[in-house]
């Protein structure tokens, strides 16, 4: 079954025809971008005899010989001569899925691994529809590394769909082979309408976006910039009014809406011609007073035998006059004997 293509994570303008990247003028309004068609790691359980690969990678391998092919840390395929046999021949191919290569353009294969061992160990080929791409090219060393092949459509003559193959042989022992990844990419020529380098088919916005990231939107013209106040606020900051109005206040309540908050509310009299005048008060507590009769604030008034006070001890009226002698208030008789 043919492997879906996969997007890359940026598409490159490439020229058809040619192994290397151009850089396409802003104003075409199409391009060709080199887009992954397959993918095979190498990624088998290790200790697994290497022969097939877990899906999707659809893998395959063919050995025969005295050699042996395993799969060894971290998941590269490794096929191996170990030194103590001596081969009279043996070889390897491994075949990948059918590859979906329907208007793919040019293709360009990637192989990432090495080779360790005697630098003309091996005899190999690579295949794409069985017609030879490269007898050479796998660096000789000790960790991996990629070697590409542009393949022009010329190649395959524009067959929709193609199997990609490495055959290895070797008669030389203690040397070994390791394969970590092939890839496979092809170019797709494309429209690309905004001219940003995407292909309008995987183009998440065709245009541009806004300062609100808004795909061809309208940009910052609402109240906070990219959107509108929300109901319930009073700002863009998220804030409320508080009891007494102020946006983002402290104040929770105001239950005599005088405007002053609840929890900061001083009680006293606030009647400016009472006696009992409370300039600091922020709320009437109905305690303002009058001065009565005697000038007393808030007093009972004139209510005692005396008016304003009761008649003192030892006088017989309320002008301060005591009894004389012979009992007349106020009189002048000192005796009476």
């Amino acid at each position: 079954m043919p492997v879906p293509r996969q997007k890359l994570s940026s598409l490159y303008p490439v020229l058809l025809g040619l192994g290397f990247l151009l850089a396409l003028p802003p104003f075409f309004s199409t391009l060709s971008a080199q887009v992954q068609l397959y993918e095979a790691n190498f990624d088998a359980d290790l200790g697994s005899d290497g022969t097939s690969g877990a899906s999707p990678d659809g893998w395959t391998a063919a050995e025969t010989g005295t050699g042996s092919l395993s799969v060894v840390a971290p998941g590269e395929l490794q096929f191996a001569i170990p030194s103590d046999n001596t081969p009279q021949s043996w070889s390897m191919t491994w075949t990948s899925d059918v590859v979906d290569i329907t208007n793919a353009g040019d293709l360009v294969l990637s192989i990432a691994g090495y080779r360790s061992g005697a630098n003309n160990a091996w005899v190999y080929g690579i295949y794409f529809n069985g017609v030879l791409v490269s007898e050479g090219g796998m660096p000789m060393g000790a960790s991996v590394a990629t070697n590409s092949w542009t393949i022009p459509s010329t190649h395959y003559l524009n067959e929709t769909s193609g199997v990609i193959s490495i055959e290895m042989t070797t008669t030389v022992k203690n040397i070994d082979y390791f394969i970590d990844s092939v890839i496979l990419n092809g170019v797709i020529a494309c429209s690309d309408t905004d001219s940003d380098g995407i292909c309008d088919d995987v183009d998440p916005c065709i245009g541009a976006y806004d300062a609100c990231n808004v795909c061809n939107g309208p940009g910052a013209i609402y109240e906070c910039g990219c959107n509108d106040i929300p109901a319930g606020d009073c700002d863009c900051n998220g804030n409320q009014l508080d009891a007494l109005g102020v946006c983002g206040g402290g104040c929770s309540a105001d239950v005599n809406d005088n405007g002053v908050c609840d929890d900061l509310e001083l009680l006293g009299c606030m009647d400016a011609a009472a006696c009992n005048y409370d300039p600091a008060a922020t709320e009437d507590d109905g305690s303002c007073a009058v001065v009565d009769a005697c000038g007393v604030c808030d007093g009972p008034g004139a209510v005692y035998s005396c008016g304003c006070f009761d008649q003192p001890a030892g006088d017989c009226d309320c002008d301060g006059n005591q009894l004389d002698a012979v009992g007349v208030c106020g009189g002048t008789c000192t005796a009476d004997a």
